[in-house]
């Protein structure tokens, strides 16, 4: 009688262990999947800080090159009034200024 009750006890506990086999390597897929999510938001949160990183290196850049194309235009404005204002011929002696008629040749035709 022992060996009757022996095998639907073995018959069930081996159909337990056969039914739990693939919840365990589900469990092992699950595992595997949020150590991918993991190291995929681990790498994401290491691009979102060298983006913000090179990003403000960036600015920074524009903002020295803006400054220098500011100096420029300025200099460039202030030779552009230079150049346009009247030669003060008033520094020189009188003997050296230049005439304001055309030059003309000593020779008579």
């Amino acid at each position: 009688m022992k060996s009757n009750r022996i095998f639907p006890v073995f018959a069930l506990i081996l159909t337990l262990c056969l039914g739990l086999a693939p919840a365990f390597g589900a469990s092992k897929e699950i595992i595997q999947l949020q150590t991918q999510v993991d190291q995929l938001q681990q790498q994401m949160t290491q691009m979102t800080q060298s983006f913000n990183e090179r990003m403000g290196v960036m600015k920074n850049l524009v903002e020295q090159n803006t400054d220098i194309a500011n100096k420029v235009n300025a200099t460039l404005k202030d030779l552009q009034t230079s150049i346009n204002k009247p030669a003060r011929w008033t520094r020189f002696p009188a003997k050296f200024r230049p005439s304001m008629t055309p030059w003309t040749s000593s020779r008579s035709v």
